[in-house]
């Protein structure tokens, strides 16, 4: 990534990569601009939409810096928006999904009482469309701040291994660690954030505070995309064979952990090809499942099935030629 300019004393900069989100852009920018107690720039990065995305974002004036570039992934657009940030302090938002208030209040407040961590993430909630479609915010439920300080847990380079228990529109980080870790891996299609977190987590621990900051907008096109390869299991693997199973810490997990973990991104994935119809990778992918967990009846099942689903599809498409 190449060197990004002076920061400001006092600024946070928020990045949005948007793509063909004219829909829900601009309860993503507003949620931005009503956080109060804090300067904030906000970075939208068009990645070559071709709805009114541009249009929307152009509205808002000088509150908000647009960028512009062809379509290439959420990767590059956040490191475009990283390239041209000047804040002390660097937060993601995704263009369909939103903040709820104090958010950055709460986030900046811990950062400047905290200086061992340079990662603050938050928990959030999802939500769901009605039957008309319609995405509602409950002001009851959403729209009080939390209270000061929040309490917070700490999550290191072993949990991030188990699971990616970071968001990427919960996270505010420091300028140093986006400086130190670079950009976002654009050659990863699908969980370039996982990938971030766990290089970040080799800099510094992570902590989360334990309050709902952000919404989670669901049916909207969120992990839609690029569900051929099992990008999540590719990421850890790449953590796996760079720094292996322990943390800068020494905090580490056992091969018993390791293994159920594998077991289980290859099974989840093997099931979700198979409900898709793609008898074949589900087959490899509950073969490399019994590499972990030989033994597992439930895992042996569904091996069975996707034999018996790509013999099938064989057989069609031998019929189909004859």
């Amino acid at each position: 990534m190449p060197s990004v300019p002076r920061a400001s004393s006092r600024l946070l900069s928020v990045v949005i990569p948007a793509y063909n989100s004219g829909r829900f852009i601009a309860d993503a920018i507003d949620s931005v601009l009503t956080q109060d107690g804090f300067e904030v720039e906000l970075l939208v990065v068009d990645d070559g939409s071709t709805d009114d995305t541009a249009q929307i974002v152009a509205r808002y004036g000088g509150a908000v810096t647009l960028l512009r570039q062809t379509n290439a992934g959420a990767a590059v657009a956040r490191n475009a928006g990283m390239q041209a940030a000047h804040g002390r302090y660097v937060a993601f938002l995704d263009a369909d999904d939103v903040w709820l208030p104090g958010k950055i209040d709460s986030q900046v407040a811990h950062l400047e009482a905290h200086p061992e961590t340079s990662l603050c993430c938050t928990r959030w909630d999802l939500l769901h469309p009605d039957s008309s479609g319609t995405y509602v915010i409950d002001p009851l439920a959403y729209g009080r701040r939390p209270r000061d300080p929040v309490a917070y847990s700490t999550l290191t380079y072993a949990d991030l291994l188990l699971d990616c228990h970071v968001w990427t529109s919960t996270v505010v980080v420091r300028r140093e660690l986006v400086r130190q870790t670079g950009g976002f891996d654009p050659t990863l299609r699908r969980g370039q954030d996982y990938d971030y977190w766990l290089r970040a987590s080799r800099s510094t621990p992570i902590h989360r505070l334990d309050a709902t900051l952000a919404l989670y907008r669901m049916g909207s096109g969120h992990g839609k995309k690029f569900a051929d390869k099992n990008w999540e299991l590719a990421v850890i693997g790449k953590a796996l064979e760079k720094w292996g199973v322990t943390g800068p810490e020494g905090r580490g997990l056992s091969p018993r952990q390791i293994r159920r973990r594998l077991w289980q991104l290859n099974f989840n994935f093997g099931h979700g090809q198979l409900n898709l119809g793609r008898a074949e990778p589900a087959q490899q992918a509950f073969r490399e499942a019994l590499r972990q967990r030989p033994c597992h009846a439930r895992t042996i099942t569904y091996f069975l099935a996707s034999t018996i689903g790509k013999w099938c599809e064989r057989a069609r498409a031998a019929s189909a030629f004859s």
